[in-house]
């Protein structure tokens, strides 16, 4: 990938699969050099009515656009299970 970065002369990276920090530190480090913007997405569901799409939530029934000034989740991780799955289970960055 790194001889790809450096041949194409890619100089910005749009990264949309940044889950957690573990997963995505040896992306960021393996193109360390020439890339020199990064643009890391986040997810729609950092806002409330993604809450109440799981029904964790009352949401306002009025369906409007969201914008950056719409109200934010109350609960930081959605997926988490307590007690926390196990570091092994294929589904444990759910917990991250």
């Amino acid at each position: 990938m790194r001889a790809l970065v450096w041949a194409w002369r890619v100089t910005t990276v749009i990264y949309l699969l940044a889950f957690t920090q573990a997963d995505t530190l040896p992306f960021y480090k393996a193109l360390d050099g020439p890339v020199v913007r990064w643009v890391m997405a986040s997810s729609g569901d950092v806002y409330r009515n993604y809450e109440g799409l799981h029904h964790n939530a009352a949401i306002d029934p009025v369906l409007e656009p969201l914008t950056d000034n719409s109200p934010l989740r109350t609960t930081r991780f959605p997926y988490r299970r307590s007690p926390r799955r196990p570091a092994e289970a294929p589904d444990a960055l759910l917990d991250e």
